[in-house]
């Protein structure tokens, strides 16, 4: 007789931790070179800052200029990120 699955192993949880904060698609004030949006981009998926400023730089040169007016239009609606004061 075959077992059944656990609960625990069907059950998909997209909910971060009580003690994390929701992730927000925000411009980086610490890692920025223009508008912060690729540093934004960047701490959103994960990655490496240079590889998001690259992707955005072959964007530009394949899209004959779109890319650029994409970044232009995110470094204007995307809000820019809250820093938390350190405590002495």
């Amino acid at each position: 007789m075959p077992s059944q699955p656990n609960i625990s192993d069907t059950v998909s949880t997209d909910v971060p931790p009580p003690n994390q904060p929701a992730k927000e698609l925000r411009r980086s004030k610490t890692n920025r070179k223009l508008f912060g949006v690729c540093g934004g981009l960047a701490n959103y998926f994960d990655i490496d800052p240079t590889l998001v400023r690259f992707i955005f730089v072959a964007l530009v040169l394949m899209s004959f200029g779109w890319g650029l007016l994409i970044y232009i239009i995110l470094g204007i609606v995307m809000p820019e990120e809250k820093l938390i004061p350190r405590n002495m």
